[in-house]
């Protein structure tokens, strides 16, 4: 679907300096349909076109949107889990963390409440890796190198 806004010729000028308006539209109602709970992060991943929930989880840390972790996110991730080779089912007792929840815990500083809470914690080989890019934080890359037992 495309959608035409009407915009003043004025307020469009000054808009388009600060780079392409439609794209800033596109990420603003995004934005705000994530937070209202109406897009999931795979519905808002695709509609701006990102191929990865890190580029995502990206996103919305720069524009200061905390992440949403739905039940479909738990399944997702489960199915990636079992996909990617990792034990499921999941030992009782275990949580699955996905790379938002460990990004910011680590971030943070509150990494420890993970295993507090549940007693395990399992990584996802795609997690792992998303926490290894280049663009993650150095504390993330460092607790990911060496992570607990």
């Amino acid at each position: 679907m495309n959608l035409v806004l009407p915009v003043p010729d004025n307020v469009a000028e000054r808009l388009g300096e600060a780079g392409d308006v439609a794209r800033s539209a596109l990420e603003a109602f995004g934005i705000a349909e994530y937070q209202a709970e109406r897009l999931t992060e795979r519905s808002l991943c695709r509609m701006l076109g990102f191929d990865t929930r890190h580029e995502l989880d990206s996103f919305l840390k720069e524009h200061g949107v905390l992440l949403a972790y739905t039940m479909e996110d738990v399944r997702h991730d489960l199915g990636d889990l079992k996909t990617f080779g990792g034990t499921y089912p999941v030992p009782a007792g275990t949580v699955v963390a996905d790379t938002g929840p460990l990004r910011y815990l680590i971030l943070i500083g509150q990494i420890d409440i993970l295993p507090r809470l549940f007693g395990g914690v399992a990584v996802q080989a795609t997690v792992t890796s998303e926490l290894r890019c280049p663009g993650t934080p150095a504390t993330v890359r460092a607790w990911i190198a060496s992570p607990p037992p």
